[in-house]
């Protein structure tokens, strides 16, 4: 406890603190591809202190290391972890994760690149690319914003219809691959998308709203680099890493 308040008493002297108390709508962004959960706690911590934790316009909004991370929580996608150790086969989708897919009885990867998870699995698929699909994500404020085209399909089938043809095969219903149809489905489903257009906050969107108790500081690191699992990204960041140090 108290080397959380000697650290949070340096950040208000370090970065400048008259600013930050004076703030009417103060927001904090962070990334997660940097900023650990300690140190977001920290910051939360910060923002109760100046009682800025809570609202649309003030509080903290993490940047996710992938895009539609919050889309997916808001539509009840979480604890994958716990999901993933007691499966026995594992179908991935633009993913090329660092760990040990041996175990999997059954592994099939549907990518736009032959990553090394590709190597190792027993099916490929091909994958459209973000520039080739239209369709909605929600961004870091909680907005739902649209996706369009921009180059044309080179396959026969959308993203969700080869989805769908594997869930035909496994005798599966996924319901129709008509946008509106989907849209409507996410709707019954999940009342945060419910009247909500293009452009629009989800309903009951806010800033995460951290509580009073401090986190004492021990050991954990502030920031440490998540590795992406998105080939594609990787690809796109190293690219602009060259000419960027170039």
């Amino acid at each position: 406890m108290e080397n959380s308040l000697r650290v949070l008493t340096e950040l208000l002297l370090t970065i400048p603190g008259e600013g930050l108390v004076q703030a009417k709508n103060l927001v904090m962004v962070i990334g997660d591809k940097y900023v650990t959960e300690e140190a977001a706690a920290m910051i939360g911590n910060l923002l109760a202190l100046l009682d800025q934790a809570d609202g649309k316009r003030s509080g903290i909004f993490p940047v996710a290391v992938k895009n539609n991370s919050l889309g997916l929580n808001y539509m009840g996608v979480q604890n994958t972890a716990a999901v993933l150790s007691e499966a026995k086969a594992l179908l991935l989708f633009g993913e090329d994760p660092s760990t040990d897919l041996s175990r999997y009885d059954f592994l099939m990867v549907q990518d736009t690149h032959l990553t090394q998870a590709a190597e190792r699995a027993d099916v490929v698929l091909p994958a459209l690319a973000f520039p080739e699909v239209n369709g909605t994500f929600v961004n870091t404020e909680g907005r739902l914003l649209k996706v369009k085209k921009a180059v044309e399909n080179p396959l026969e089938f959308s993203n969700i219809e080869m989805v769908q043809a594997i869930a035909d095969i496994l005798s599966a219903d996924l319901g129709s691959a008509c946008p509106k149809k989907i849209r409507k489905a996410i709707e019954k489903d999940h009342p945060a998308f419910r009247e909500v257009e293009a452009g629009e906050l989800l309903m009951h969107f806010a800033a995460e709203q951290p509580g009073l108790a401090l986190t004492p500081y021990v050991d954990g690191r502030l920031f440490t680099e998540l590795p992406c699992t998105d080939y594609l990204m990787n690809t796109i960041q190293n690219e602009l890493d060259k000419v960027i140090k170039s």
